[in-house]
């Protein structure tokens, strides 16, 4: 309920006997909405930062009895109601807190706070137009604080391999003991690895986990950084350095050196994502897109684009864009297949140099299967019917069988009997993954096979029932009922994605 400073009913009547004797006396009019009172409201352009007390930046509070305090210095208008945000997340991904009646300048939370726990308050006055700007984020904290002795390694969380553009280089990261708060933080940035100088050597006073600070890195740089919590004037153990590079609006041109080539950072298609039956009918240009975090240009891009997962398949051709800074593209060279998962992973190099690979990323052509009568069986691929596995985790790898569509996801029959009437799916799984890894198998064992759509929550017609053995070493004493040979080396157990 939005409430208004207002005057008393005596004052009011007052206000009218004197308009009534001075008719020259101007009238008060609001500027945000509602009735104005003793002074009108603000436009929102026009509302003040409010002052925060108390608790103040880096303090360490009592749980019992936390009041939050502020002022609101008043000129020609007020605000009508505050808003204060509290949240363990200086970004306020999620936060509780309240709205305040103007007058209020205290508020208390209605549920207790966690000990040895970092907390961000921010507030700012609004008015039914709009709200003014936040104040700055203050953090407190809950004890127990840490002893030096006891004082961990924190976990960076950004950046980590990210390029800065557009905005100031920041910096986030946890600490793992939830059972003290350090009393603060050593933040190091370095253009060396060793960390021999200094771009960045700043103590921080508070417990607070995010810091912008207000130095300015040489463009074009590549950096690391890295972070140490503090108590009692001594560092703890550094965490796990990590690079960052800056590239004022993207106005780096260099070329980039051997230690310069990274791994890449994957954008588009999401993975998992349905890319639809454009990519199957023609050719899409910039199909698998990528960011390249680092302030050069690479001498090109490589890709791997296969329908196995681990690119054991060919890789299909393409041509990748002309390089940009951040980046590049690739179009595939000729229309994919549809109803088919393909996987794809890119890289960077120079001459013959090449950096690290992409992380893996998934995607599916279509159609989308509609109605039960769009698919048909699945097509089992490998292992071979009859095959000889020498690994305890093979990759049963099928597909959406020609001529169907992409379903919600597959269940995944598997065992020593080949009749699975009345029986639950091995696994089942709401993707339409291609390729599933089983747990570890029985060696010297003889295993069965199928997979089924699932559609709407319903199975559909399955493919048909293939088999395969497992013998991981010379012989099995069920070597003699065994048919057929091993059809590829063993392969290190993947995700089922």
């Amino acid at each position: 309920m939005r409430r208004t400073i207002g005057l008393s009913l005596t004052l009011i009547l007052l206000g009218i006997a004197i308009g009534a004797c001075n008719k020259g006396t101007p009238t008060l009019t609001t500027k945000g909405g509602g009735s104005g009172g003793l002074m009108p409201y603000c436009a929102p352009e026009d509302l003040q930062i409010p002052v925060m007390v108390t608790p103040a930046d880096g303090e360490n509070i009592e749980i019992a009895g936390l009041t939050f305090h502020w002022v609101y210095n008043t000129t020609d208008c007020i605000p009508e109601e505050f808003e204060i945000q509290v949240s363990q997340s200086p970004t306020f991904d999620s936060y509780s807190g309240a709205t305040l009646d103007v007058g209020e300048e205290h508020w208390s939370p209605p549920v207790g706070l966690l000990s040895a726990t970092v907390y961000y308050w921010r507030m700012r006055g609004t008015v039914m137009a709009g709200p003014g700007p936040w104040s700055p984020t203050w953090a407190f904290y809950t004890g127990p604080t840490c002893e030096s002795a006891s004082l961990l390694a924190p976990e960076a969380v950004f950046p980590t391999g990210y390029m800065f553009i557009y905005d100031a280089p920041s910096f986030q990261w946890t600490y793992p003991d939830s059972s003290c708060v350090p009393e603060g933080y050593h933040l190091q940035a370095s253009a060396s690895e060793d960390f021999s100088t200094h771009a960045l050597d700043l103590s921080l006073a508070t417990p607070s986990k995010l810091a912008v600070p207000t130095v300015e890195f040489e463009n074009c740089g590549v950096y690391h950084w890295r972070v140490a919590a503090t108590a009692g004037g001594t560092d703890g153990a550094y965490s796990a350095a990590n690079t960052f590079s800056v590239n004022a609006g993207a106005s780096c041109t260099q070329e980039c050196t051997a230690d310069q080539l990274i791994a890449l950072q994957p954008m588009s298609p999401a993975h998992y994502a349905n890319v639809g039956t454009a990519p199957t009918e023609g050719l899409v240009p910039g199909l698998l897109q990528w960011w390249y975090p680092m302030p050069c240009f690479p001498e090109g891009f490589g890709v791997h684009l296969s329908t196995m997962p681990d690119f054991s398949g060919p890789s299909l051709g393409g041509g990748v864009s002309p390089v940009t800074m951040t980046g590049g593209n690739w179009t595939p060279a000729e229309p994919l297949e549809p109803a088919t998962q393909y996987w794809w992973e890119v890289f960077a190099g120079i001459g013959t140099t090449f950096g690290p690979t992409s992380p893996r990323r998934s995607f599916f052509t279509g159609p989308v299967c509609e109605v039960a009568a769009d698919s048909l069986p699945p097509t089992l691929v490998e292992p071979l019917d009859g095959a000889i596995v020498d690994t305890l985790h093979p990759d049963l790898h099928h597909t959406a069988g020609g001529g169907s569509c992409i379903p919600d996801g597959y269940a995944v029959y598997l065992g020593t009997d080949s009749d699975f009437a009345g029986e639950d799916p091995y696994s089942s799984f709401n993707l339409a993954f291609t390729t599933f890894i089983p747990d570890s198998l029985d060696d010297c064992t003889k295993y069965y096979w199928r997979v089924a759509p699932i559609l709407d929550g319903a199975e559909l017609p399955a493919s048909e029932v293939w088999s395969f053995a497992v013998r991981t070493g010379p012989s099995c004493p069920m070597s003699g009922q065994l048919n057929g040979k091993a059809i590829r080396d063993a392969l290190p157990v993947r995700p089922r994605a």
